[in-house]
């Protein structure tokens, strides 16, 4: 990882999510053919039919057609596939499961997607708390889900909060990784330029 950091582009450089997400979506658009989430949709139906609705097949056949959702800029489709994996994650694994607590990670992320901001920041909140519960306040999860609250947080519009947890996700992966570190660089870039 230490030879990519030399090539990470400089804080200014790094697109925020929601700066990220319509140019992958524009790129995935092109590349991809309506064909290709007719297959996704296919499989999964497939594997709902063959294995079940909380099968692991079909729960990362579901995560996948959420994901090209996502891409293709059909948020609320995702949000509707997240919501449904986490219900089959809760139901086969529990709430502490790392499957389920990713799903809700996602889940959160697809509201603050559609514009649902005050249901994703709770959603995050959720998150965080859940990781610090079962990992700890400094597992690289924990730190990654406060990072994703804050950004929901900044999107709805509270900026002193947003920028409180990213000082303290900088502060964290400095500690966690180093100062060079992509992800550090990343904490930095949210935050923007220091005076």
């Amino acid at each position: 990882m230490c030879a990519h950091a030399a090539r990470f582009p400089p804080p200014s450089r790094i697109p925020l999510p929601g700066q990220a997400l319509p140019r992958a979506a524009r790129a995935v658009t092109r590349r991809v053919p309506h064909a290709a989430r007719f297959r996704l949709q296919r499989n999964l139906a497939d594997h709902e039919r063959v294995h079940g609705p909380d099968h692991p097949d079909t729960l990362v056949a579901r995560a996948n057609l959420a994901y090209l959702h996502a891409l293709r800029g059909e948020p609320a489709r995702a949000r509707d596939l997240h919501r449904r994996n986490l219900t089959d994650l809760r139901r086969r694994h529990g709430p502490d499961h790392p499957h389920t607590l990713n799903a809700l990670a996602n889940l959160a992320s697809s509201y603050r997607d559609t514009g649902d901001l005050e249901t994703a920041v709770g959603l995050h909140r959720q998150v965080v708390a859940d990781y610090e519960r079962v990992h700890g306040p400094d597992h690289s999860e924990t730190v990654t889900a406060r990072s994703n609250l804050a950004y929901a947080l900044r999107l709805a519009g509270d900026t002193e909060a947003a920028t409180a947890l990213f000082e303290r996700v900088l502060a964290d992966r400095e500690r966690l990784y180093g100062p060079g570190h992509p992800l550090t660089e990343l904490a930095r870039g949210f935050l923007g330029p220091r005076s």
